[in-house]
């Protein structure tokens, strides 16, 4: 049975230069965002301000929610450190999200809206010194599951996504690295909306439409990702003991794209 009344979740996103926290408060989303260069400075501010627009306090917070990578490791450790302290302070659950998961979900919501065919979704995140985290997931009926796991890759390793049929990219990393990946990668239809990296500061007291919103961060469509999840009957949550970031070994992630390259229409 569902509840009675919205939760209240909070959502942050530390990922990047552009640090990114959004609440859900009565059928409504609040978003802000600034740039940082030490994130653990200004994340505790940005919350604080957020909360204070809305007219709540923390201890109205029913559920956190935070990106746990793969992602820059300092960046990372400020958000989880920052949720699972809140968390255990309110004893509230906290929902984890993969970077690669909420860019393909935000990238559904997109081609379902514009009829834009879509079979398989491809995420790519600059993991620096050459390399990316790579992952492919499988869209159908509105639905999307996980065909390639995350993997680390030098960009050179990159598949020809031409392979997958139906194939979109989403993530901004695909444009910036561009001229670094193989000339196969640039054929595939990009999704520029799925970028997700809008540096605007936010008015706190601005009421949000996210359906409409075209500067929408990563931790806006964290909370509408949740929703679909939610709808889906698919959403996970842990206890704070249990929160860490997706941790992505380069030993591994050969014999995954080998693998799931060598079928890539088996989703």
């Amino acid at each position: 049975m569902s509840d009675s009344k919205p939760q209240t979740v909070l959502a942050v996103d530390t990922v990047g230069s552009s640090l990114a926290a959004s609440l859900s408060y009565q059928g409504m989303i609040f978003q802000r965002t600034t740039l940082s260069r030490k994130h653990a400075n200004h994340l505790t501010p940005l919350i604080s301000t957020l909360c204070d627009s809305v007219g709540i306090v923390p201890d109205n917070i029913d559920q956190l929610a935070v990106n746990v990578g793969p992602g820059p490791f300092t960046g990372l450790r400020v958000g989880l450190a920052y949720v699972r302290g809140l968390a255990h302070a309110l004893s509230c659950p906290v929902i984890p999200i993969t970077h690669s998961a909420l860019l393909a979900h935000h990238a559904m919501r997109y081609v379902g809206n514009q009829d834009i065919p879509c079979q398989h979704i491809a995420t790519l995140i600059d993991a620096r010194l050459g390399q990316v985290y790579f992952s492919v997931y499988s869209a159908r009926n509105g639905l999307i599951d996980l065909h390639t796991s995350d993997c680390i890759l030098d960009y050179d390793q990159v598949p020809d996504l031409r392979n997958f049929h139906h194939c979109v990219t989403a993530g901004g990393d695909w444009q910036s690295l561009a001229d670094q990946l193989s000339t196969e990668c640039s054929l595939v239809p990009h999704i520029a909306a799925v970028s997700l990296d809008d540096t605007r500061d936010f008015d706190a007291e601005l009421l949000v439409d996210c359906h409409k919103l075209t500067a929408m961060t990563r931790a806006t469509s964290m909370l509408l990702m949740i929703d679909m999840l939610q709808e889906q009957g698919q959403l996970d949550r842990v206890d704070a003991e249990s929160l860490s970031p997706l941790y992505v070994r380069h030993n591994v992630a050969k014999k995954t794209i080998d693998r799931d390259s060598s079928n890539p229409n088996s989703a």
